[in-house]
């Protein structure tokens, strides 16, 4: 799965994994009629593949990892001069 994930990216092609499956017994059901797949096989999880929508008013913010993780603990902050 990392690697699909990885070659999506670096295509630019958005990736969005779908565990839907695996709780509604109804929409496998049908999955699994669509695409002939055997009854006696689970779908864990599917994968949809795309080019997204790019928007010019859509700004990318990229936060400080500290700002959102901890060390060894909840809200155990790291030192910013290590």
């Amino acid at each position: 799965m990392e690697n699909i994930w990885l070659m999506a990216e670096s295509l630019s092609i958005g990736m969005q994994i779908m565990s839907v499956f695996a709780a509604e017994d109804n929409v496998e059901k049908q999955l699994k009629e669509i695409l002939s797949i055997p009854y006696n096989q689970k779908i864990a999880f599917a994968v949809r593949l795309g080019y997204p929508i790019i928007t010019t008013d859509y700004i990318r913010v990229r936060r400080n990892v500290e700002d959102f993780t901890s060390l060894n603990g909840f809200n155990n902050k790291f030192a910013t001069d290590h």
